[in-house]
């Protein structure tokens, strides 16, 4: 802009920088949003995810950020202490994390946030540490699981000592599958929860074992409540229906591949038989056998497929018999 026309709108009083109002009008207005928040959830902790009020979780990390940098006011200071607002980062990181405990059990009825719960990993690691901690606290070693936070946690039923309900925890993680997928079964492997995949298996082994009337670990009150939760004892096959269950060692040909692997076997353990036989000859404690005295040379030049034929077709002969 030239000079000329700068001093024209100079002569007009331009006001070329205005002071704005707004930033103390954002202020209040985000403070008033936390009070309605607190109403609600009777904290402070604002996640940076809340969708009922957009931009609130950011607003609320800046003024710790503010204060830490000693550029926040006193007075902007005092009403936030006086609606309960902590500046310390991580007592606000435990209290977030602990109302999200609490959605948890509002929503499912109890604590056990699966391992590795990939709805909510940070969770699921937070669990873990709690019970490192009071694991550490117990021992006397330096733990930073305060009197306060283990009231909190107990108030919410959380509990301590994993492996002692280790069943249940399981079966809550099979709840939580059913209502991600419509159903409980758990494939293997299950990346997400390979100790969920094992635990689902195993409780199909055995129950295949009480059928059989064989000694097993699942009880009458397991079986029911897994009864419940519609889980699947008998998985269906992926096969043609009328056929009838066989052994795979009685169809050489429902797999190429295992087929001829297994005729390979049979076949040398034949040869190893033939060779046997005619040592016995040798050392004079068996009678000789025809085959022995065959030359070699004799014998029909077959290729390696016509023999697993030859063989097979043998295998069927013998059976026919039986």
């Amino acid at each position: 802009m030239s000079e000329e026309r700068t001093q024209k709108l100079n002569d007009l009083g331009f006001v070329w920088r205005q002071k704005s109002s707004r930033p103390t009008d954002t202020w209040d207005e985000r403070f008033q949003q936390l009070v309605s928040y607190r109403q609600v959830h009777g904290d402070c902790n604002v996640p940076q995810s809340y969708k009922d009020m957009p931009g609130l979780g950011r607003w609320v990390n800046r003024q710790r950020t503010a204060r830490a940098k000693n550029e926040l006011g006193e007075e902007r200071v005092a009403k936030l202490r006086g609606l309960g607002f902590s500046f310390n980062t991580k007592n606000f990181l435990w209290d977030a994390r602990f109302q999200e405990l609490v959605r948890f059990k509002t929503e499912t009825g109890h604590c056990d946030v699966p391992y590795g719960w990939s709805e909510n990993k940070e969770l699921s690691k937070w669990v873990q540490k709690q019970r490192y901690l009071y694991t550490l606290k117990n021992r006397g070693a330096k733990s930073n699981l305060t009197d306060e936070r283990e009231s909190k946690l107990k108030s919410l039923g959380f509990v301590w000592n994993a492996s002692s309900t280790s069943w249940d925890t399981h079966y809550n993680a099979l709840c939580l599958y059913k209502r991600r997928y419509g159903n409980c079964n758990v494939p293997r492997p299950y990346q997400e929860n390979p100790k969920l995949s094992n635990w689902v298996y195993n409780h199909r082994s055995e129950y295949s074992r009480k059928r059989r009337g064989l000694k097993n670990n699942l009880t009458a009150e397991r079986e029911e409540k897994l009864n419940a939760v519609g889980f699947s004892w008998v998985l269906k096959q992926k096969t043609n229906p009328d056929v009838q269950e066989h052994d795979e060692r009685d169809d050489v040909t429902s797999s190429p591949k295992r087929g001829a692997e297994w005729l390979e076997s049979d076949d040398r353990t034949e040869a190893s038989d033939h060779k046997r036989q005619c040592a016995e000859v040798r050392t004079g404690s068996s009678p000789v056998p025809s085959s022995c005295d065959v030359p070699q040379k004799a014998r029909p030049n077959l290729s390696h497929d016509d023999d697993q034929v030859m063989v097979a077709s043998q295998l069927l002969n013998l059976r026919a018999l039986f």
